[in-house]
């Protein structure tokens, strides 16, 4: 049985003008990055307590997928970004502008140092992944780093080496 509100919702947007849309996509869109930034910020603290464990987890990952119901790939991109931002707390920052995305934390948080984060993390504001992918070439973790990706263009799916 197909459930009804979720289609007159659906058909309700339909009705907005244009600009009325894409006004509430670009809150929803802000919403979801600042809730998103206070997920990492909890989650970060909560690495540094036990509270997953009394939880009856067994680890911070089993908690995020069990108690907060995130899919494998939300808890690893959330933990991960969140032990970044407690090594570089600007990322939160970033996260809310939206500025950096969490794969891009979990990507680069391996290689941000004191005296490069600030750096790197201009350098990749306003990117998507290709793009600040060729621009870390000038690094240590640079071309001869040959990593691949999948990509899904024009209704088909294709792996991609990117030097």
């Amino acid at each position: 049985m197909l459930d009804t509100t979720h289609t007159d919702r659906l058909e309700s947007l339909r009705l907005l003008p244009d600009e009325e849309l894409v006004r509430r996509l670009k809150s929803l869109a802000a919403r979801e990055r600042r809730a998103t930034a206070l997920l990492v910020a909890h989650v970060a603290e909560l690495d540094t307590q036990d509270v997953y464990l009394r939880a009856g987890c067994s680890s911070l990952f089993a908690y995020c997928r069990d108690a907060l119901a995130l899919s494998e790939h939300e808890a690893l991109n959330r933990i991960e970004a969140a032990r970044t931002a407690r090594r570089f707390p600007i990322i939160v920052d970033l996260l809310v502008a939206g500025e950096i995305n969490l794969t891009t934390v979990r990507l680069l948080g391996p290689h941000l140092t004191v005296e490069n984060h600030l750096v790197r993390s201009s350098r990749r504001v306003g990117r998507g992944r290709p793009k600040w992918r060729r621009s870390w070439r000038g690094s240590r973790h640079g071309p001869t780093c040959r990593r691949r990706y999948a990509s899904y263009r024009r209704g088909r799916w294709r792996l991609a080496a990117v030097e």
